[in-house]
């Protein structure tokens, strides 16, 4: 999910399969011309979707309605890394770049370039044709003509077991081996086209240990998270001792020292994707490490905030826009009524002595710029050992 994107209210995009109609037609000739007209989308084969629908969308509903187009068309795709988890509700500080499956042919990993979603017509003129009418959505969704160009398959060959070669691996492959994935019903997840019930993603162990040593610390921090605090959205949780169990399906030294590492620093307890790379950042700056969701007294309220050091009295919170823009939709009261319950939360915090500070998800990009945040409200550096 790419976080530093300003969220819309959620779209349904619907998918098509174009089919035999009643009257004798195909329904694909007619699809055809609305996508040449600019008013449908081809997302793969027989798939469409209705462009204001597609446009509307945040790019990781879009990123999710090409799998769900991939798997109505592919015969038996098992989806794998980025994908494997954005399925499972796992947060992802970018939207993946193309669909994840694997493959059973050796040497077969490549990438599959998507069909023309726009058919004969111009990507441009059917983008200015959409903002021509205000589509707020579209507006909102932050859409560029980079959102008509197409999202394609990549395929991947599977992961080699601990202690097997390649060679010997391809070779059970080809004989029928069948490597572990799970069927995971899709019940679970708002907006999702209702022709797919379920998809078969990886397991959900060698999901992660093969997806996160490939990320950044801070990316594989956040996804790990929630799977030690029991937050993902399809219910999917392993402890720590069973994710370092994982770690022999790392074959080189650089990823399994990612995979330790990105271990090493999760934590159950941090609430949001903010948090957990905010946490991240502070170490990597030098500061000493917070304790989280601490609790505080203030009159008959109980409040529960993102980062504390106690030696200073400081206490962190990390804003996301999401609180604000959409908290009717969260919380049943209206943004502005958020915005003045949070002044009014950090008033009694101040009252009680301490110092709040707050960033939101630019500072996160811009260490600097948190570095100073941080610095003057009085947070410590860390202790050289």
């Amino acid at each position: 999910m790419d976080l530093t994107t300003p969220m819309p209210r959620p779209a349904q995009i619907t998918l098509i399969r174009s089919q035999e109609l009643p009257d004798g037609i195909h329904s694909s000739t007619r699809l055809k011309n609305a996508v040449n007209a600019g008013a449908m989308l081809r997302l793969r084969r027989v798939i469409y979707v209705h462009t204001a629908d597609w446009l509307a969308a945040p790019p990781w509903e879009r990123h999710l309605a090409v799998a769900g187009a991939t798997a109505m068309t592919r015969a038996a795709p098992v989806f794998c890394r980025e994908t494997g988890l954005a399925l499972h509700g796992v947060p992802l500080i970018r939207t993946p770049d193309a669909v994840q499956l694997r493959t059973r042919h050796q040497g077969g990993t490549r990438l599959l370039r998507p069909p023309a979603m726009t058919g004969s017509a111009d990507p441009r003129d059917v983008l200015l044709r959409h903002l021509a009418k205000e589509d707020d959505d579209a507006r909102a969704a932050g859409t560029s003509v980079a959102a008509l160009r197409g999202i394609p398959t990549q395929l991947h060959e599977h992961v080699t077991p601990p202690r097997t070669s390649r060679p010997a691996f391809r070779l059970l492959v080809g004989a029928g081996f069948e490597p572990p994935h799970q069927e995971l019903a899709m019940g679970f997840r708002d907006h999702w086209p209702g022709a797919v019930t379920q998809c078969a993603v990886e397991e959900f162990g060698l999901l992660l240990a093969d997806t996160v040593p490939r990320m950044e610390t801070g990316a594989g921090v956040v996804v790990l998270d929630p799977v030690l605090g029991g937050r993902v959205c399809s219910g999917a949780s392993l402890t720590r001792e069973a994710l370092q169990a994982w770690g022999v399906f790392n074959h080189s030294q650089r990823r399994l020292t990612r995979w330790r590492a990105c271990l090493e620093l999760a934590d159950g307890l941090s609430e949001s994707a903010g948090e957990s790379l905010s946490r991240v950042r502070m170490l990597d700056l030098g500061f000493e490490p917070p304790q989280l969701q601490v609790s505080f007294e203030l009159g008959v309220a109980l409040a529960r905030v993102d980062f504390y050091w106690p030696g200073v009295g400081v206490v962190g919170e990390f804003d996301g826009k999401l609180k604000y823009t959409r908290g009717a939709g969260l919380s049943g009261a209206p943004a502005e009524e958020t915005v003045w319950q949070e002044k009014l939360r950090e008033d009694a915090l101040r009252a009680r002595g301490l110092k709040v500070v707050r960033w939101v998800w630019d500072d996160l990009q811009r260490p600097g710029v948190l570095a100073a945040r941080l610095r003057d409200a009085g947070v410590p550096l860390a202790k050289k050992s």
